[in-house]
């Protein structure tokens, strides 16, 4: 009568043994399922956030595009006066009420390049006003510079320019997104980013690895003149 009762206590063993392993994989399963549902939450979060930063990007370079394509056709319209023959002469006026608008809108966008486009909007003004300018070549001018500046919007590029790091000026190399986003590389190595500070920029040096790794990507991705890709990258535009 042995045998049999081995057979029964080897069988019931095996049994327990098989719950075991289904509870232990149905442990497992639902913890994968778990981390599954997490990780799909979190992408949507991220998704989230993306889709706000496309929505202030497209914001912002339709309020440029809308600057330049309002100062040519103001332009335009007192070019139009002008060939109708007015008593006065409506250009001069015009070509200031542009350089006015090109200004504030300089100003007041990205921090690229800042002094020498401000200076372009000067030699142009300062002349016409003392007289040593012709309108005609005034507003020639004009309208070539709204149509750099928009070029500027359409863009993407790496260069090189003098941004404030701490209060000390410093040379920096600097990728600009459109007139979007401007990030910046310090001469020590260092990332960042330009960010509003009330109604003026301040360059913002990250500290975190991943953000400096991210930065970093987007210069080696830009001086190897690589257009087309994703990015992930610190948020300028951030409060």
């Amino acid at each position: 009568m042995m045998l049999p009762l081995l057979l029964v206590s080897g069988l019931a063993f095996g049994a327990d043994s098989a719950v075991e392993e289904l509870a232990r994989l149905r442990t497992e399963i639902e913890a994968l399922s778990h981390d599954l549902t997490m990780e799909e939450e979190a992408l949507r979060s991220r998704l989230r956030s993306l889709e706000a930063v496309r929505t202030d990007l497209e914001v912002q370079t339709r309020a440029e595009d809308l600057a330049a394509r309002t100062l040519r056709d103001e332009l335009a319209a007192f070019a139009e006066a002008a060939d109708a023959g007015d008593t006065e002469d409506p250009v001069p006026e015009a070509v200031l009420a542009g350089l006015a608008l090109l200004e504030e809108e300089i100003r007041r966008g990205l921090p690229y390049r800042l002094d020498e486009r401000l200076q372009a909007v000067a030699d142009i003004r300062d002349p016409l006003r003392a007289g040593t300018l012709a309108p005609a070549r005034a507003a020639s001018r004009t309208w070539q510079l709204a149509e750099d500046e928009l070029r500027l919007t359409r863009e993407n590029a790496l260069d090189r320019q003098t941004i404030d790091v701490g209060g000390a000026e410093v040379l920096a190399d600097v990728v600009r997104l459109g007139m979007v986003a401007l990030y910046v590389r310090t001469p020590d190595g260092r990332y960042g980013y330009a960010s509003r500070a009330g109604e003026g920029w301040t360059t913002t040096l990250v500290s975190g690895r991943t953000e400096s790794q991210q930065i970093g990507a987007l210069f080696d991705a830009v001086s190897k003149q690589i257009r087309v890709g994703f990015f992930e990258l610190p948020n300028p535009l951030e409060g």
